[in-house]
């Protein structure tokens, strides 16, 4: 049986340091107390949530940060780097919209063993269009040449979001009987890429993105460019006061440690989730090939959901009907429960996470 620990990647020890880290950057908030940008009131609603949130006259402001992490291995051993701009995007504007925050401006950071045109062009022009599609700006950042330190490229991004103080998503809403939503990815995203390189490189050789599945390489498969959810997710909710159209209790992104992200924007509640939506076949593929268990699976990658939504029963066919003709698709695939435990049965294996 295969782990993502037998990868080389130990979710425990990244999930200690990242609390620690955590410990230590939020003594930094003091230091700013009365004055602008300190804080909001929903800072203790919001500390399970995706987003860094602080109060600016009308509105909250939010920060992320986040990578392509090992998937621009990928990129490097295929030459194909036009794609990962739309990952880079995702990962830090889909974890704004988890607080209802409107993703506005984008700075990235590309730091590489040898500066290569080619490379860095290929890069920030993908970046440049999935910005362009989803109206974010690009106001700069760093294309550092690192020999001594790094082998190959590292790719991350930083940025800034906002949000009217009266449409922020707390999770305080979250109540049980509240439907969740799974929307549709189109692949891994941009998370457990080590763990799904190890598999098939354990299976097929130093060669394994050449080799095929169906009529795609693997190489490409572990390239599908993520989704962008945030533009739809706003088009639902509006992005002023006054054009309101469906409220959302609470958003999950699902990237590393898969399912487990739900906790976050569950308030304190359990879930069961009965019919997720189906994975895409090349992730059973994966699974069988390495002997992954549904499990270590779920817990890994997004599993064929790269986002869910908790909204009111009430709320739930006006929201499908929304997002109908945009080009993902989304369906209800459980409910919010009393019970703190979150189970999950549509697998070979039941479990709780």
């Amino acid at each position: 049986m295969t782990t993502y620990k037998d990868s080389g990647v130990d979710i425990k020890k990244g999930d200690l340091s990242s609390s620690n880290a955590g410990k230590i950057c939020n003594k930094t908030i003091k230091s700013r107390s009365g004055l602008p940008m300190c804080h909001g009131p929903f800072k203790a609603s919001l500390k399970n949530n995706f987003s860094e949130v602080l109060g600016f006259g009308k509105y909250f402001i939010t920060h992320n940060s986040d990578g392509v992490g090992s998937k621009i291995k990928v990129a490097e051993i295929t030459n194909k780097y036009d794609t990962l701009g739309y990952d880079l995007l995702a990962m830090v504007a889909d974890d704004a919209i988890c607080v209802g925050a409107e993703t506005v401006y984008l700075s990235n950071i590309i730091d590489i063993d040898q500066v290569a045109p080619h490379i860095t062009d290929e890069l920030l022009g993908g970046l440049s269009k999935a910005c362009c599609e989803n109206k974010v700006i690009i106001t700069g950042g760093e294309i550092a040449e690192l020999p001594d330190i790094i082998n190959g490229i590292s790719w991350n991004a930083s940025s800034i979001g906002m949000v009217d103080k009266d449409k922020i998503i707390t999770t305080e809403n979250v109540k049980p009987d509240d439907v969740i939503i799974g929307l549709r990815s189109n692949g891994f995203r941009s998370n457990g890429y080590t763990l799904a390189r190890y598999i098939l490189e354990k299976e097929y050789g130093k060669r394994w993105y050449l080799a095929k599945f169906k009529d795609e390489t693997w190489g490409d498969v572990l390239l599908r460019p993520s989704f962008v959810y945030s533009s739809i997710i706003l088009d639902v909710i509006g992005r002023c006061e006054e054009d309101t159209k469906v409220p959302i209790n609470g958003i999950a992104h699902i990237t590393g440690g898969g399912l487990s992200n739900l906790k976050r924007a569950l308030n304190g509640y359990g879930c069961h989730l009965v019919t997720p939506l189906y994975p895409h076949p090349f992730m059973y593929e994966i699974m069988s090939i390495g002997d992954v268990s549904y499990k270590e699976a779920y817990l890994t990658w997004n599993m064929g959901t790269g986002m869910m939504l908790i909204l009111d029963p009430k709320y739930v066919e006006q929201f499908l009907d929304l997002i109908k003709y945009k080009s993902v698709y989304g369906n209800i695939i459980g409910k919010v429960t009393e019970s703190k435990i979150c189970l999950f049965e549509s697998s070979p294996e039941l479990f709780t996470f």
